[in-house]
């Protein structure tokens, strides 16, 4: 993949629900993210180095924790379990008790990320002392390496503080890094095909919400029924589960979002000059008729008439050529309709196709996908 680190940085963000830290329209040098080149790791690294100094400037955030001691009064609650295990001698008296301290999960995490961190060799030496000397400022605080169930047991985090931040990039560095076969540090991949497609869903979701909620009045995935009927019905047909319903008013699109590595079904058939054959390409019938049973579906539903989109992702530049079109790797943008048997034409629901590169500047990115819902609502 060739998508610019600064478009997954984006990306993640919003698919993270982190719109206050999405500022396109900053430098690369006020935000400190991207001045160590295209790199996945040294980003994670930089951005999570700068935040946590930050959070350091305003000191690290506590809670209250239960702690264990043998106490000559009672404090808290009597630890009866550890009266019984005593025999009931009296040197002191078990007591569990709540303490204020820092050395909380989300801090531990965010310690044992920082160092983790510093033992990944493709993160350049200078950023490798900074996180080391931001670790030795977390004082008295337990590293704990970070897993990915141990963020599912993270307490509510403060929506106008920077740890909403610093836990999604620890665990995005917990689900990505990968230790090396000598046991001595860790590297850090791009995320696979599987994975990034996942992202830019989740992505496109929280991006209609938050950037044209004055426009869509409902966003979100749906869990649709097949309009079949039968005594094994509810045992034997699967859900169908759309990547997105946009609703405005009375409009509805369900929109399909692809990640995939090519676009078309290619293959070389004759031209109108006898001896030659020219490389011609075919939309993928499957998605096809996935967005036209989800119609079905929806229309049946009783919800009235629906549109629908494709819109693929390109990871990579424009492949520049006469084949690019029919190989998919340019950006495109076709609409369709689907014949009815109403005589009203206009009636009848558009099928809109896009292709949407994430290689270009995050702006035109931006526009693309407003412009998506433009022509929708336009046509």
């Amino acid at each position: 993949m060739t998508i610019p680190v600064r478009n997954i940085y984006y990306m993640l963000l919003y698919a993270w629900g982190l719109f206050r830290e999405i500022n396109p329209a900053t430098s690369e040098q006020e935000t400190g993210a991207f001045a160590h080149g295209n790199s996945l790791p040294v980003l994670v690294a930089s951005v999570l180095a700068r935040v946590t100094r930050q959070q350091l400037q305003s000191a690290l955030a506590g809670g209250y924790g239960p702690q264990h001691a043998g106490l000559s009064a009672p404090r808290g609650r009597i630890d009866l379990a550890a009266v019984v295990r005593k025999g009931g001698a009296r040197e002191s008296l078990p007591c569990v008790f709540d303490v204020y301290s820092s050395d909380t999960l989300p801090n531990r995490l965010l310690l044992g990320t920082l160092l983790q961190l510093t033992e990944t060799a493709e993160l350049p030496a200078p950023l490798r002392r900074e996180l080391t000397g931001l670790g030795a400022q977390f004082s008295g605080l337990t590293p704990l390496a970070p897993q990915t169930q141990l963020f599912d047991q993270l307490p509510p985090l403060p929506v106008s503080s920077r740890y909403p931040l610093l836990m999604a990039l620890c665990r995005f560095w917990a689900e990505q890094r990968q230790p090396l076969e000598n046991g001595r540090g860790f590297r850090f991949p791009l995320p696979d095909r599987t994975r990034m497609s996942a992202i830019f869903e989740k992505f496109l979701l929280n991006f209609y919400r938050h950037e044209m909620q004055d426009i869509l009045t409902d966003v979100g995935a749906r869990r649709l029924k097949w309009p079949l009927t039968g005594p094994d019905a509810e045992d034997l047909l699967p859900d169908m589960l759309t990547d997105l319903v946009l609703r405005s008013g009375k409009r509805t699109l369900i929109l399909e979002a692809k990640f995939i590595r090519r676009i078309f079904r290619t293959h070389f058939a004759a031209s109108s000059t006898a001896g030659e054959e020219t490389l011609t390409g075919k939309l993928n019938s499957a998605h096809l008729y996935q967005l036209a049973s989800y119609r079905l579906a929806w229309e049946q539903a009783g919800n009235g008439r629906t549109d629908a989109a494709l819109l693929y992702a390109l990871p990579g530049p424009d492949t520049p050529g006469p084949e690019a079109q029919s190989a998919g790797t340019s950006e495109f943008s076709h609409r369709f309709r689907w014949k009815s048997q109403e005589p009203d034409s206009d009636k009848d629901p558009y099928l809109f196709v896009q292709a949407l590169s994430l290689a270009q500047p995050w702006q035109a990115i931006d526009a693309r996908l407003r412009n998506l819902v433009g022509d929708w609502l336009a046509s």
